[in-house]
């Protein structure tokens, strides 16, 4: 038997994005959130995050997170609406979504020229991204843990879902 130690109806979305490595990644991050923010299911509070997670082989990865109240709507399907749009909506702005690209380098080595290394110049950032602490949940959390506050869910005389 499994227990369910939440009550919350809320849930969270993840959508992985592949960005071109020459785009803006900030303005990419609120293309995103702004389509997310439209997509008829996805909560307003907490609201719609995206985050640079990794350094692909041929592109930036970016994460965008939505809330889905299950009660009302269905997270799946509103998964899916919100994976559609954002697609869409960084499209039409123009941003680069490459699909991996691999390159295969044949060369005979005992025929290679000496000569200095090769140099690549640095991109410079244009913007700095907000990285204070996230309190989106804090209220929601607060609310909980008031209403809750005689019952410790963790304690193994708490009401149980069966």
């Amino acid at each position: 038997m499994s227990l369910n130690y939440t009550r919350n109806p809320s849930r969270r979305f993840e959508i992985d994005v592949g960005i071109g490595v020459n785009e803006d990644l900030l303005l990419a991050q609120e293309i995103g959130c702004a389509e997310l923010a439209g997509v008829d299911g996805v909560m307003a509070e907490p609201p719609p995050r995206a985050l640079i997670v990794a350094l692909g082989d041929s592109n930036v990865q970016m994460r965008f997170h939505g809330w889905v109240d299950q009660r009302a709507h269905d997270f799946g399907q509103v998964r899916s609406e919100a994976i559609r749009r954002v697609k869409l909506a960084l499209e039409a702005a123009g941003m680069d979504m490459p699909e991996p690209i691999y390159r295969v380098q044949l060369r005979d080595e005992s025929a290679r020229i000496p000569g200095p290394p090769l140099h690549h110049t640095a991109v410079a950032a244009t913007a700095e991204a907000d990285t204070r602490i996230n309190t989106d949940l804090s209220t929601q959390i607060d609310r909980e843990q008031e209403e809750s506050a005689n019952h410790d869910l963790l304690d193994p005389a708490a009401p149980r879902e069966l």
